[in-house]
């Protein structure tokens, strides 16, 4: 007996603390050691690192006070500059014929899914509006109850106020997942249910994920989820993570294909010194994402991350795509090609401009020298290549 405390407490126990404190997601085939005999009980401080139910960061965000004002023009600067491009696409209703109804393919308004922290629908006059007008579309609680959307923390709100102002003519579909910027990592299965939501129940075309999480703590659920949405041509854009050099893409922006990773720029398409750093033979994407100006509870707020340049980035790529259901004369099968992954990556690289390592997305690039025609043409050949 004693042979056997010994081995527990000087082998197996220090090897489970080794195991758990580096690698997170595999505490799961450690779930519980059977009890010690007396007098083998493992030191008090060995049980004090985090095990699979502590607290992981799933987002990242800035305060107001680190933000520089010139940071903040060039911000206000890429929102003017794109305004003619969002201009264009919320009047495509009235100024190009409607799809003939038979084409069902091209009658239905591009549908966009964000997963976060829901919105604020009890204090906010622009979810309020956009609930009342139908931008938003529907909204459903994984934190709880399935009717509780409501945003107590603002980082969801920010987000569809982003993505409101960028894809006026989008449909957006809300998932709450969490009331704070950290989540249980025994929790983990409400980002694969909410992506399950989004992609089977409400059939959207895009899902915007402003959130990472450490490559150790990769998930079979939300591999799973993530994988069936992508076979399904569902486009899944995804945060890269706020942490510099110090630390790789997060998790699923570091999957190998199927999600597009979003790195932030300031507003002229310099690196925001945020970003993990560019990886080679891969997209780089990056958008604004410093100092953008938002509200929260009727105040001014200037928020950086890549949280913040991936609605951007998806909601650009949805204006492409409600451009092309106007302006492009695609069969159905063309039309489901031009909504994959592979081809709203191509769409994506006409618009953007290789810029200290990433490639840096400007809607306005697509129209340099070009019109509606020439546009419309690299579209329908990306979509039949």
């Amino acid at each position: 007996m004693k042979r056997t405390a010994a081995i527990y407490r000087y082998i197996l126990a220090p090897l489970h603390q080794i195991i758990t404190q580096r690698f997170c997601s595999t505490s799961l085939l450690f779930k519980e050691f059977p009890q010690s005999t007396k007098g083998s009980q493992i030191p008090s401080s060995s049980l004090s690192q985090p095990g699979w139910g502590s607290p992981l960061k799933w987002f990242d965000d800035s305060e107001s006070g680190l933000h520089d004002p010139i940071k903040t023009s060039y911000a206000r600067e890429f929102m003017r500059s794109i305004r003619p491009f969002v201009e264009m696409i919320r009047s495509l209703p009235d100024t190009c014929a409607a799809p003939p109804p038979w084409q069902t393919w091209r009658t239905r308004k591009i549908r966009i899914a964000i997963i976060d922290t829901g919105i604020d629908a009890e204090n906010d006059i622009t979810m309020q509006t956009a609930l009342a007008y139908g931008s938003i579309k529907s909204c459903r609680g994984f934190a709880g109850n399935e009717e509780d959307f409501q945003d107590v923390h603002g980082h969801g709100t920010h987000i569809a106020r982003l993505m409101l102002t960028v894809a006026p003519a989008a449909e957006l579909y809300v998932a709450k997942i969490a009331n704070e910027k950290t989540l249980d990592s025994s929790a983990l299965s409400r980002i694969a249910e909410a992506i399950k939501w989004a992609h089977k129940t409400m059939k959207v075309d895009i899902i915007s994920l402003s959130f990472g999480l450490d490559s150790n703590n990769r998930n079979v659920e939300i591999d799973k989820a993530i994988f069936n949405a992508i076979s399904d041509d569902t486009i899944i854009f995804a945060a890269s993570a706020n942490n510099g050099g110090n630390r790789p893409r997060a998790y699923p922006a570091n999957r190998r294909t199927g999600v597009i990773c979003i790195h932030a720029s300031d507003g002229r398409g310099n690196d925001g010194g945020i970003s993990p750093s560019p990886e080679p033979r891969k997209s780089n994407f990056s958008t604004l994402g410093i100092s953008i100006e938002s509200r929260w509870k009727g105040k001014k707020v200037l928020k950086s991350g890549t949280s913040f340049a991936t609605p951007i980035a998806a909601a650009i790529a949805a204006n492409m795509l409600e451009f092309a259901r106007y302006k492009c004369s695609l069969d159905e099968y063309e039309h489901r090609r031009l909504h994959s992954y592979d081809s709203i990556e191509e769409v994506l690289h006409l618009m953007a401009e290789e810029r200290q390592g990433y490639h840096y997305i400007m809607p306005l690039r697509m129209w340099d020298g070009a019109d509606d025609t020439d546009v419309a043409g690299k579209l329908v050949e990306i979509a039949r290549s």
